[in-house]
């Protein structure tokens, strides 16, 4: 691949950004049809996945600590991917550097503490915004 097309490249994802951001209006219409989370719905409980159309809504209305109090996952995916397209641009110019950590003992705990939050969220009302 050519210095050119990997700068090329390097486009894509902010004018993927560009477009939600530009329809971002229909993605929350069409967000408001999506069904309620049935696990919530039986047993009273937050699952890893309770919030996360919310958490998009509140982070495309730019109301960022709403979305948190959703569910954080959102914010974190959207962290890891800033970090990802940083490294891409550092290799498409031809500097390449590892900005998002690739070892077992960053993830392990990383996943550790995530899951505790998807417990203690169920236990501790201040993790979440009340529904």
């Amino acid at each position: 691949m050519t210095s050119r097309q990997k700068k090329g490249l390097c486009l894509v994802p902010p004018a993927l950004v560009l477009l939600i951001y530009l329809f971002r209006g229909p993605i929350l219409i069409l967000a408001s049809f999506f069904p309620a989370c049935s696990f919530h719905s039986i047993t009273g409980w937050f699952c890893p996945g309770c919030g996360n159309t919310r958490a998009v809504m509140a982070l495309l209305r730019f109301d960022l600590l709403t979305s948190i109090g959703y569910n954080i996952l959102p914010l974190l995916a959207g962290v890891l991917a800033a970090g990802f397209y940083l490294e891409m641009i550092l290799w498409a110019f031809d500097r390449p550097h590892t900005i998002v950590p690739r070892r077992p003992w960053f993830w392990w705990p990383f996943g550790a503490v995530l899951a505790v939050y998807f417990v203690a969220r169920n236990f501790l009302p201040w993790l979440t915004l009340l529904w």
